[in-house]
C-alpha cells in the first residue's frame, strides 16, 4: 500500500514511511520517542511484520500495533494479535476503514507484557 499524503493532512496525523521491515526498524529507531503507533504489514521483504513487532516490543512494550495483511487474521498472527491487544486490518481497505482501526487501536487500554 502506498501512503497517501492527502491521507495524513486530513487525519492530522504525520506518518514515517519505509519500504521494507528493516528499513521500518531503522526508522524507529531513528524517531522512537515521536511514534506513537506502528502499522505494519505482515509479510513483508528483509523482516516481517510479526518480527519487527517482536523487535520493537522489546523497546517499547507499551506501543500499539496495527498489523495489515491480505491473510486472516488468524492465518497470519496467530494468537499474537489477540492476547497483546493489539489491532488487525484485513486487505484491502479504505482509509477511513483505516483510520477507524488505528484509532480503536490507540484507544484500547494496554495490555502488560507477559512475565
Amino acid at each position: 500500500m502506498q501512503w497517501r499524503p492527502e491521507f495524513s493532512q486530513a487525519t492530522d496525523t504525520r506518518v514515517l514511511a519505509a519500504e521494507n521491515g528493516e528499513a521500518a526498524l531503522r526508522v524507529f529507531r531513528k524517531n522512537e520517542e515521536k511514534i506513537d503507533a506502528l502499522l505494519t504489514d505482515v509479510v513483508m521483504p528483509e523482516l516481517g511484520g510479526r518480527e519487527l513487532a517482536a523487535i520493537i516490543l522489546a523497546d517499547r512494550p507499551d506501543i500499539p500495533i496495527l498489523f495489515m495483511s491480505g491473510y486472516t487474521e488468524t492465518a497470519a498472527l496467530g494468537k499474537l494479535g489477540t492476547s497483546r491487544g493489539h489491532g488487525f486490518i484485513g486487505k484491502p481497505f479504505t482509509p477511513e476503514a483505516l483510520l477507524r482501526q488505528l484509532r480503536e487501536v490507540l484507544d484500547r487500554p494496554r495490555k502488560p507484557p507477559a512475565p
